[in-house]
């Protein structure tokens, strides 16, 4: 089956999937908000854990980011227009430009002091986000050994995983870098 023919069936239980879900998590967090109102898993990344500036660092990051959308969006058009470039699906062209996007916005927020909150230890997240571009990179290399990376020479969706685990790979590479920026800058004020 190409890469553009899926019937409807197919298409309406991703659909259906995604939304139970969505659903399936509202009724748990409603529920637990209900029976727990304090608990800190539902206040996680609320804009008041954040300081005036890491909230300033956060919105020029998120402008930064449509930028790279729209420019790497206008690219992939222009370059599938001029060229007649079919090497990438159409949607996986799109999420690579939306991939990119969010990297940059995380990248930003990162060096900028902005991506945790004020009451995280960015530490804790460093092993979470090493098992997930594990697991990401290595279902990525599975499809791309094993699976149907290519579909008529077109790049299809299989390669997710890849690029989802490259992208948290990155993310988890720049917070081991910050953490340790922050520390030798910390044993400099020491000093």
């Amino acid at each position: 089956m190409s890469a553009n023919t899926h019937s409807v069936s197919y298409v309406l239980g991703i659909i259906c999937g995604v939304a139970s879900v969505y659903l399936i998590l509202l009724i748990v967090s409603l529920v637990a908000k209900a029976k727990y109102p304090d608990t800190r898993l539902f206040r996680f990344c609320r804009n008041r854990d954040y300081d005036e500036r890491q909230l300033a660092v956060r919105g020029r990051a998120a402008g930064y980011a449509y930028v790279a959308l729209a420019l790497t969006v206008f690219a992939y058009g222009w370059a599938t227009l001029m060229f007649d470039m079919t090497i990438i699906d159409p949607f996986m062209g799109i999420f690579i430009c939306i991939i990119f996007s969010i990297a940059v916005y995380v990248l930003i927020c990162i060096f900028q002091g902005a991506y945790f909150s004020r009451i995280e230890n960015p530490k804790s997240f460093i092993l979470l986000f090493s098992a997930l571009a594990a697991l990401n990179l290595l279902i990525g290399i599975r499809f791309l050994i094993h699976g149907p990376f290519l579909e008529d020479g077109v790049l299809s969706l299989n390669a997710i995983n890849l690029i989802v685990g490259l992208l948290v790979l990155v993310v988890d590479i720049a917070v081991i870098v910050k953490s340790r920026m922050d520390s030798r800058a910390e044993e400099i004020d020491e000093d």
